[in-house]
């Protein structure tokens, strides 16, 4: 005989009816439309719980009936319990049957987790009831059949021998389960009464929302009054504006009269948008657009900076807050020749003189200059973007001749095309437009910790 009966009595009654149970309880949580079992399950234990059921799953190679534990019974139970009937239906809406399922489960914690002595000869007796009856209610009458054999087995000869004290504990037995149960009665009320208190709620909050959705249905029809307005005002902002745009065209008409008019004087002509006018012997430019077209030249001969200037012997110096830039002959007829053919030149020097309070060195921006079809010939910006990125990822300041030899060098650019990129200033300004690169003096740029990452990313 055993040392310990009760304890391995129970265990054989629990394993009759953990394999009983299992393949009932899938077939149940199968009838959830819409749902993986799998999925249900999950959703109805506690964290811990969960991960448990994760690694048996993995450990059994996906086998859910497998990896069901007694102690997921009641908690699969009690969750679906209402959801489509899953169990409800099954147990005839008898709820003791939650009650029993969770003593079952403690029960089995009792033998897996022994002592030194052995379990409890009435708690085992109750035990092995529970088990036998949730076996009835699913229809088992075998698994039924057998733990009912166990028990009677177990409790025969202490039944013919203390039938008063069998059926006091039977008693003591059926009070306790009337106090649980009275317990979870008492528990269900307490439940409905916070969920009535949250429905009150949640009916105070939408008659909240309705106040506020008449209030907000005056607001609208206030709005509705102000859009209309607004409208009006609207239509009459776009008929001043055609107004203003008719007027527009009229002086730029005017405008283009008066240049034609000015290139046909004997002392001054127009070239790129600048007018040149001749002061005693010497020529000067003055206009607003004389910076754009110089850099435009300037940029187009490889060249940055006073010191290139200097170099190739011009004259680089500020008169009362001005710059003045004396070029010789030679260049100023190279510049004015690309148009077609130069004017006469008379003897002497020849002066460009900057707008006032403009830095001839604080370089402006520098429009396309290419037509539609050589436009096509360069690459874009985005193109360009990381091979212009990686020769600045040393963080150091670079010449902006530095990039553009670079780029041509990695794109095998012609002459023309290098020309083009130089002249356009278009690499530069799309990175600094995307604060990528910043200029940290006239001509030299340096990579930011933005275009940095932007590199980074685009390494990978």
């Amino acid at each position: 005989m055993t040392k310990y009966p009760n304890r391995e009595a129970l265990r054989k009654a629990h394993d009759i009816y953990r394999d009983a149970m299992r393949p009932f309880i899938i077939r149940c949580l199968k009838k959830v439309r819409g749902e993986q079992v799998e999925d249900l399950i999950q959703d109805s234990l506690l964290y811990e719980d969960v991960e448990r059921f994760k690694e048996d799953l993995r450990e059994h190679n996906g086998n859910i009936e497998a990896a069901i534990d007694i102690n997921h019974f009641p908690h699969i139970i009690r969750e679906y319990w209402h959801r489509d009937r899953v169990f409800s239906q099954q147990f005839n809406s008898n709820s003791k049957v939650q009650y029993k399922t969770g003593t079952i489960a403690d029960g089995r914690n009792l033998w897996a987790h022994p002592g030194v002595e052995d379990l409890n000869s009435e708690r085992t007796r109750a035990d092995l009831t529970y088990v036998a009856e949730v076996l009835g209610e699913i229809n088992n009458r075998d698994a039924k059949r057998e733990v009912e054999e166990i028990r009677d087995r177990l409790f025969s000869n202490e039944a013919k021998e203390h039938p008063a004290e069998v059926e006091n504990a039977d008693l003591k037995e059926r009070l306790a389960e009337m106090s649980k149960q009275l317990a979870a009665v008492e528990a269900e009320k307490n439940e409905f009464e916070k969920r009535f208190q949250d429905v009150q709620k949640r009916l105070a909050d939408i008659e909240e929302v309705e106040e506020e959705w008449l209030a907000s249905e005056e607001r609208l029809k206030t709005v509705s009054k102000e859009l209309t307005a607004t409208k009006a005002v609207k239509i009459e902002l776009e008929q001043r504006l055609e107004t203003k745009s008719i007027r527009l065209e009229e002086v730029k008409a005017e405008k283009h009269e008066l240049e034609e008019h000015l290139a046909k004087v004997d002392d001054s002509f127009i070239f790129q948008g600048a007018m040149f006018t001749k002061k005693g012997s010497m020529w000067y430019a003055a206009s607003d657009s004389i910076s754009q077209v110089f850099w435009n030249y300037w940029h187009e001969q490889g060249r940055e900076g006073k010191e290139d200037m200097r170099d190739a012997g011009w004259r680089v110096e500020k008169v009362d807050g001005d710059w003045e830039i004396t070029i010789s002959p030679e260049d100023f007829e190279a510049w004015i020749s690309e148009d077609g053919e130069p004017p006469t030149l008379p003897d002497g020097d020849w002066e460009m003189i900057s707008p006032e309070g403009f830095d001839i060195f604080d370089e402006p921006p520098i429009p396309p200059t290419r037509t539609s079809d050589e436009r096509t010939t360069l690459p874009t910006g985005k193109e360009m973007e990381h091979p212009a990125l990686e020769l600045l990822a040393d963080g150091r300041e670079h010449r902006r001749l530095e990039i553009i030899n670079g780029l041509t060098e990695h794109f095998s650019l012609t002459k023309n095309q290098r020309e083009q990129l130089s002249r356009s200033g278009r690499i530069e300004l799309y990175l600094r437009n995307k604060d990528l690169i910043e200029r940290t003096r006239t001509g030299y740029y340096r990579i930011t910790d933005l275009g940095l990452e932007v590199l980074k990313r685009g390494s990978h």
